[in-house]
């Protein structure tokens, strides 16, 4: 995998600026490469989410229904209990009062996104029981030298073209060539994440839980 001063590197090979000059300083274009990098992380996303998979815990505290999610947060797969059951997707505005904490159980049953925040119901009654909350993420910029980008291994040439197309080369054969090589790069990925997904485990498989159509009678208590 490559560092970020490689990715940077690769990069100015492509715009044809070898020194850490205006416009383009090393901090510009670690910026434009972490633009890349979030570009097409939702690409990746909004085709396989599992790429970005990720859990979180949530503790609860009494009397207390929203959690807020975490910083890199895309979308829920699904947030189970301690004995690994799943609480049930429901839409908070099927709720007369989602706020109302006269309701309250040790025991969630149900799960719903308000705002930047994850909505238990019924309100805990208790402090300290313990939820996994699994979710999709947005990959984290790059910031140290070392450091390598969130995506999928041996196609990280696809950042350094990208960004190169963005700083604007001006060179018409050379943004020819970039965007090219960028198109052939993105499909060769896309078609290697796929081909991996369609061969992954039976017992790894992925069912969204977050997107559900149907919703429990709220009407009634479980």
């Amino acid at each position: 995998m490559r560092t970020l001063t490689q990715l940077r590197t690769g990069l100015r090979d492509w715009i044809q600026e070898p020194n850490s000059v205006a416009p383009f300083t090393d901090t510009f274009l670690t910026r434009q490469l972490n633009r890349s990098l979030r570009k097409l992380a939702l690409k990746i996303l909004n085709k396989y989410q599992e790429f970005y998979w990720n859990t979180s815990a949530i503790s609860t505290t009494d009397g207390t229904y929203l959690y807020a999610v975490p910083t890199d947060y895309w979308a829920t797969y699904g947030i189970r209990n301690s004995d690994n059951v799943y609480l049930t997707l429901a839409d908070i505005q099927n709720f007369a009062d989602a706020s109302d904490t006269s309701a309250e159980s040790a025991s969630a049953t149900h799960f719903g996104k308000k705002g930047a925040y994850m909505w238990l119901w019924p309100t805990p009654s208790v402090t300290g029981t313990a939820y996994t909350h699994e979710y999709f993420k947005y990959p984290a910029d790059m910031s140290s030298e070392s450091g390598s980008p969130d995506f999928p291994s041996g196609y990280e040439d696809i950042l350094e073209l990208d960004a190169a197309i963005m700083c604007g080369i001006t060179d018409g054969a050379t943004i020819n060539d970039a965007r090219s090589q960028y198109a052939e790069r993105l499909e060769d990925m896309m078609m290697t994440l796929d081909e991996w997904y369609k061969g992954r485990s039976p017992q790894v498989k992925f069912v969204n839980r977050f997107f559900g159509s149907t919703y429990p009678n709220t009407n009634t208590t479980r």
